[in-house]
C-alpha cells in the first residue's frame, strides 16, 4: 500500500514538472490609435498600438488589400526587436508610415512574438507564404523550440 501511494506521488511530481516544460501562450492587444472600428480614407495615416503579457520578440506582417503579405519588423533578418510586457508599441514607428492608398479594402496587421529565438529564424518567412502559412511556421518553431508563442491580428476597412 504504501509503494503504491510511492508511485501515485512520483507520478503526480513528474507530471507537474512536465507540464512547466511546455511554453505559456503570449497574448497580444492591438488597436489603432483613432479605435477598432474606424474606416480609413484615402491619405489618411494609420498607427496602430501593441501590448502584450510577457516579454517577446516581436515579428510584424502587413497583409494589403490584394492578400501580399509583407514582413515590417524587423526590417532586416539580423536586427530583432523586442519588447518588455507592459509597454505600448507605436506601429509601424518611426522609420515607416501607413499613409492609405489603392488598392483600398481589407487590410490587416499581424503581430507574432517569441519568448526567445535561435538560429534558423530568418527562413520562416518566404516572401510568396499566405500569413497563415507563416502563423504556422512561427508557431512549430515555438512548440519545437519549447518558447512561449503569441499570435494576434487588426484588420481596418480602406476606401477612396
Amino acid at each position: 500500500m504504501l509503494y503504491k501511494k510511492l508511485q501515485q506521488s512520483i507520478l503526480c511530481i513528474s507530471l507537474f514538472f512536465s507540464a512547466q516544460l511546455f511554453a505559456r501562450e503570449i497574448h497580444l492587444d492591438i488597436t489603432t490609435d483613432i479605435g477598432d472600428h474606424a474606416i480609413f480614407k484615402k491619405g489618411d495615416k494609420v498607427n496602430f498600438l501593441l501590448n502584450l503579457s510577457n516579454d517577446a520578440y516581436l515579428f510584424v506582417f502587413y497583409t494589403n488589400a490584394n492578400g501580399q503579405v509583407h514582413r515590417l519588423l524587423p526590417e532586416k533578418n539580423d536586427m530583432l526587436l523586442f519588447l518588455n510586457a507592459g509597454w505600448f508599441l507605436p506601429v509601424p514607428g518611426d522609420n515607416l508610415e501607413f499613409i492609405v492608398s489603392e488598392p483600398y479594402g481589407k487590410e490587416t496587421i499581424s503581430i507574432i512574438a517569441l519568448s526567445d529565438v535561435m538560429t534558423g529564424l530568418v527562413t520562416l518567412y518566404k516572401k510568396s507564404s499566405s500569413m497563415s502559412e507563416i502563423v504556422s511556421a512561427y508557431r512549430e518553431y515555438a512548440q519545437t523550440n519549447s518558447f512561449d508563442f503569441g499570435y494576434s491580428s487588426k484588420s481596418i476597412q480602406t476606401s477612396p
